[in-house]
């Protein structure tokens, strides 16, 4: 009677549910001349899942990954966005490009799925208001917006000025940092015929003390040299234009104050030495967006337990209404918009004598 206690046994098992999986979509550019950019986004994922599985998934069910390319094209991006909610994923870790991110942030909202990218920067990605969205990477405006902050809090409130370029990508830039700062002066110059000593002079005409350059490093570095034959002696602030050696190479002769804010590195947060073991067994070199792709499963995880790992929108209403999640970024939280509520930028100040920037 052996084999009538083996049938049951094998109709037992055959009947039994399968355990659940959660499925994480990683969307960004995996092949070409960016793999190394979209490699990063599934080297963190792929790292963070396999932790969350080890420490029991989310309510014992395991997480798996399923990476698609995109090219960092928009078009491509709308039909990857659209294969992924068909394999009913809950979170999609990318996409890599802003404009990329974008488009595809429509489809699985309508899917009511999450979209976490740990690389898409441009200020409109947040912009739009779809509930689904966030990411785990700064803004690009961010800069701007902080040297905004510092002046505001100034006492006696100094006269300042914002000088963008006409590109509407550099305006972009540009807004949030305008509507911080009380009656800031602004000043658009046109690339490819800016002169760099008449908009000096416009700024030393009107008084201003304070002055966010939000130009390409080549411009930006002409009107510091210009600012500096008209001997001014306020603060300039600028984002990473500031921080490249052409710059710093033009700019040498400078002896006003500059101050510029840059994006930190994450291996330097002490969260993140618990992920980092795990990448040099593997080979990987956590660089670029790796961690922040890695942050952002944490994130999803934490949010799912707390409430259903099959609604979206209730995660998504967590994660807005400011709770924080410890991450191999450290504790991180998010605003109503999705941004992280502390823009992970340090600020960097010219030394005069060792002509160049440092930490502040």
């Amino acid at each position: 009677m052996k084999w009538v206690a083996w049938l049951f046994a094998a109709i037992f098992i055959s009947a039994a549910p399968a355990a659940a999986e959660i499925s994480i979509g990683v969307a960004g550019p995996l092949a070409g001349q960016y793999a190394a950019l979209g490699n990063q986004l599934r080297a963190g994922v792929e790292a963070a899942v396999a932790a969350a599985n080890a420490a029991g998934g989310i309510n014992g069910e395991n997480l798996i990954v399923t990476a698609i390319d995109d090219g960092c094209d928009t078009r491509k991006a709308v039909d990857v966005a659209r294969q992924l909610v068909t394999q009913d994923v809950r979170l999609v870790v990318g996409h890599y490009c802003s404009g990329a991110a974008s488009a595809a942030a429509l489809i699985y909202k309508d899917a009511g799925v999450l979209m976490i990218s740990p690389s898409a920067s441009q200020p409109g990605l947040t912009e739009k208001g779809n509930w689904n969205v966030f990411r785990t990477t700064g803004r690009d405006d961010a800069p701007y917006i902080l040297a905004a902050q510092k002046i505001q809090s100034t006492p006696s409130l100094p006269k300042s000025a914002i000088v963008y370029s006409n590109a509407p990508q550099s305006q972009a830039l540009v807004q949030q940092a305008a509507a911080t700062i009380s009656n800031a002066m602004q000043i658009t110059v046109k690339l490819g015929s800016f002169n760099s000593t008449t908009t000096s002079q416009q700024l030393m005409d009107n008084a201003i003390e304070r002055v966010i350059v939000a130009l390409p490093s080549a411009e930006a570095a002409a009107l510091v040299s210009s600012l500096i034959y008209s001997g001014f002696q306020g603060v300039a602030f600028g984002g990473e234009q500031f921080l490249t050696d052409d710059f710093a190479s033009d700019a040498r002769e400078v002896q006003f104050e500059m101050q510029a804010a840059f994006a930190q590195d994450p291996m330097i947060n002490p969260s993140a030495s618990r992920a980092a073991a795990s990448f040099v067994l593997s080979g990987v070199t956590p660089e670029g967006a790796t961690l922040p792709a890695y942050a952002a499963v944490e994130v999803f995880v934490a949010a799912a337990k707390a409430r259903s790992v099959n609604n979206g929108a209730a995660i998504a209403e967590w994660l807005r209404a400011g709770n924080g999640v410890d991450t191999v970024l450290g504790r991180i939280s998010f605003d109503a918009k999705g941004d992280l509520a502390r823009q992970p930028f340090a600020w960097y100040r010219w030394l005069p004598s060792a002509k160049r920037f440092v930490p502040e």
